[in-house]
């Protein structure tokens, strides 16, 4: 029998790795990840996901009767009423839609599952146990593979009409003329084809000086590889750090004219293995020039980490419906 202490199984669908953990409160008991396979869709990741979630249950002998259900991040637009995907990104889990998650629990595991936008999980995190706390107005934006937005309005997610306001973001268009082509949605010139990590290896060839970089030697031109050449002084390096804080400023701006937060919370693949704080702090300098405001706007580190996703889903379980 479940109590106020009983564990929520967490999973957080990613394009590259799928994550699951037995969380309670902010820890993490168990955890594994899995690769995606993303391409493949869905359906096919399923057993393999059932496998997780009892070979992780096994581990600490926990009970299905003991959990309070599980709880799953997507990185989908999601019906959470009716708990239904109503659309996927492109080249990811295609034929999502017509799958019924807390259907397939049931009957596969005999558990109650809900569903929540990824981004909306990793807001729900950050608010309830990181640097969301205190405020009721805050920002949520993932900066990493791609760019994840998520909007807290009086203390509930922003959903609209067809629950995708506010985790869309990502997805304004910053270059309507001679933009690249996003890998997740139908436009070109997104703020996340421009400045997401998708953008950087693209960026720093197009530099004259890149045969030169130490960026050329990456294997992987990721966010800590940039950030540590570019504060080492490497100019290629340095020009394609800075190209993306113009975006993500100019995206904070948008943000903040749009959905009047009195915070902005950061977090993603941006932070993993880099330093945040410098780059944070430039973004704030030129937020307080740019944003019409009638009141200051923090920019402020995540603090939870990689692990948003799995804690802010537990929420969906521990929290009253209308707060989530």
């Amino acid at each position: 029998m479940t109590s106020i202490d009983s564990p929520t199984i967490a999973i957080d669908l990613g394009g590259t790795s799928i994550k699951a953990g037995i969380v309670a409160g902010t820890e993490i008991l168990v955890s594994e990840a899995i690769p995606a396979n993303s391409r493949d869709g869905l359906a096919p990741q399923l057993p393999r996901v059932a496998e997780l979630i009892e070979r992780l249950r096994a581990g600490i002998n926990l009970k299905p009767a003991d959990c309070r259900g599980i709880g799953m991040a997507v990185p989908f637009l999601v019906d959470t009423v009716r708990q239904r995907i109503l659309s996927v990104p492109r080249e990811k889990y295609g034929d999502a839609c017509g799958i019924d998650l807390p259907g397939w629990s049931r009957e596969r595991l005999g558990m109650d599952l809900r569903i929540e936008n990824d981004a909306h999980a990793a807001l729900l995190g950050e608010w309830r146990y990181g640097a969301g706390r205190g405020s009721d107005d805050f920002v949520m934006l993932t900066l990493g593979t791609g760019i994840g937005c998520s909007v807290l309005m009086r203390g509930k997610p922003l959903r609209g009409k067809h629950f995708q306001a506010g985790v869309l973001g990502g997805h304004l268009i910053a270059n309507p003329d001679r933009g690249a082509v996003c890998a997740a949605c139908p436009s070109s010139g997104c703020y996340e084809a421009e400045s997401a990590s998708q953008s950087l290896l693209r960026e720093a060839k197009a530099h004259p000086g890149y045969a030169k970089s130490a960026l050329s030697s990456e294997k992987v031109v990721d966010f800590a590889a940039l950030f540590a050449h570019a504060g080492r002084g490497d100019a290629v390096a340095v020009a394609v750090r800075d190209r993306c804080i113009r975006y993500w400023t100019a995206l904070m701006v948008s943000v903040i004219h749009a959905f009047d937060p009195d915070r902005i919370v950061v977090g993603g693949g941006v932070s993993e293995g880099a330093e945040l704080r410098p780059v944070l702090a430039a973004i704030q300098e030129d937020v307080n020039k740019h944003a019409w405001i009638v009141e200051p706007v923090e920019i402020r580190a995540a603090e939870l980490g990689n692990r948003a996703g799995l804690i802010g889903i537990t929420t969906l379980f521990t929290h009253r419906p209308q707060c989530i």
